[in-house]
Parts: structure tokens; C-alpha cells; sequence
């Protein structure tokens, strides 16, 4: 018999950026920058082979005098170790602040308040950012957000809290390869690495995980975009440690 009854139509939804929360980042080691906890009553499967759709922004805010170069402001990232990836979207010529793989913004306030301005140029190659300054003209710091070049990330679940911690990865790629793909492309699109469908029970947290020297900014002004395909079945948990420790074992494998 098994430990939960299915009570409603499995229904097809695309998990987005926004239905995560962001997590907590340690710089260097791979760790969680996106968290999602099943709902309960919820039974989530995420299918073999399924397509990803993921462009993820870093941010870097600068420290310090600005360096104003005919009155606006030059930001040299390679120097900080930044490498950017100029993706394969389509995208406005510059100057622009709708371009989707990089955006300046101005504070004059030491980072209080932000006001986006246009990125005037970007050289992909030295990751050397103009931003144009005149839309803040007394500005004292710069943010950009970008997509990185450098680390690894990881698609996972996890089992809940209390338990013992058990964990599997289903999709694992470097965010250069993952930023530069043809994500369009069914033959270059990433695509979930499972055997076998996965089974998520409720309370299962879906994770997203980042090892990079790059600070992930996950919120709406990122304007990230993550578009997995996942079949939410509503049930009816008969026996929830039976149920956890059966989608426990399917994690294992």
C-alpha cells in the first residue's frame, strides 16, 4: 500500500526564478543561492531529460572613488578576477540598460538607493564596463550585474530537515557552459541529467547551487531567468514517515 492517495489531476507547471527564495552563498565552496520546499499535499516529479532554461546574474559593487572617464563611469571587472560570458540572446546594441546579460546602475548615497543608467560599452574579452554617469551625476558607487564566467553549478534535492541530510544532484554544469549554450537550441540545450524521472515529496527542497567567486544576486531586479518543466499530483499523505523515507530511497538511487 502506498503512504499518500493521489486526490486531484496532475497538472504541468514551469518552476521560474521567482518561485525560489534565495539561499545563502559562500564564496568559493558550492553551496545553496536558490531554495525551493515542495508544498504539502504536493507530489512534484521532474522528468528525465527535461529541458533547462537558466541565466543567472552576479553582482559586483565597487569600493571606493569611482573611476570617471569623460564624466562617466569606467568599471574594470577582469581586474577584480570577473570573467563575464556574453550570451547567445538576442540583444539592443549598446548604449542600452535593456540589455539582458549585463546592467549598470548608479547610487549617490553609498548604495542606499539605486538608480539603473545605461551600460554604454562592455569589452567581453578584459570585462572593462562604461556606465553613463550624467544619470547620477553625484554618484559615489557603481553595481553591475552580469553573468559569470567562473564556477560550477548544481541542480539538487534534498530531503527535509531532521532527517539525515541525504542529498542528490540531478543536473551539474560549469556556469560558462551553462551562460554560453544555445539554450534555444533543442541540440545544445541543457537538459536535466536523471536516469529516471525524480519523485519529490512534500516538504523535498529543490535547490539550486553555486560554487563561483562570483556573488549571486538572486532577486527581482536580477531579472534571472530559470524555467524548469515539473507535474504537480495533489495527494493525500497517509503515512508521511513512510512516504519520506520511500522518496528518500528514490533519491539514492
Amino acid at each position: 500500500m502506498l503512504p499518500y492517495e493521489i486526490v486531484g489531476n496532475p497538472r504541468t507547471r514551469a518552476l521560474t526564478a521567482e518561485s525560489f527564495q534565495p539561499g545563502q552563498q559562500t564564496l568559493g565552496i558550492m553551496s545553496t543561492v536558490a531554495k525551493l520546499e515542495v508544498p504539502r499535499n504536493i507530489a512534484m516529479v521532474l522528468r528525465r531529460g527535461a529541458p533547462l532554461q537558466a541565466y543567472i546574474k552576479a553582482v559586483y559593487e565597487t569600493q571606493g572613488a569611482l573611476t570617471l572617464v569623460g564624466g562617466n563611469v569606467q568599471i574594470d571587472l577582469g581586474a577584480q578576477g570577473i570573467r563575464l560570458v556574453q550570451s547567445q540572446r538576442n540583444n539592443p546594441a549598446f548604449p542600452t540598460s535593456a540589455h539582458q546579460d549585463i546592467a549598470g546602475f548608479l547610487s549617490d548615497d553609498n548604495g542606499a538607493t539605486w538608480q539603473e543608467t545605461n551600460v554604454l560599452s562592455v569589452n567581453w574579452q578584459t570585462g572593462v564596463v562604461v556606465l553613463q554617469g550624467n544619470i547620477v551625476p553625484a554618484a559615489n558607487k557603481a553595481r553591475v550585474l552580469y553573468l559569470p564566467g567562473d564556477g560550477e553549478l548544481q541542480i539538487a534535492a534534498e530531503v527535509p530537515s531532521g532527517s539525515d541530510g541525504s542529498s542528490a544532484v540531478f543536473f551539474n554544469t560549469s556556469l560558462r557552459s551553462l551562460h554560453s549554450a544555445d539554450q534555444t537550441n533543442r541540440l545544445t540545450a541543457p537538459t536535466l541529467g536523471t536516469a529516471k524521472d525524480v519523485f519529490l515529496a512534500p516538504e523535498f527542497i529543490l535547490t539550486i547551487r553555486v560554487r563561483s567567486n562570483s556573488r549571486i544576486y538572486w532577486a527581482a531586479d536580477a531579472e534571472n531567468i530559470f524555467n524548469l518543466p515539473v507535474i504537480d499530483t495533489p495527494i493525500r499523505v497517509l503515512d508521511g514517515p513512510m512516504l519520506s523515507r520511500m522518496a528518500e530511497q528514490q533519491l539514492k538511487g
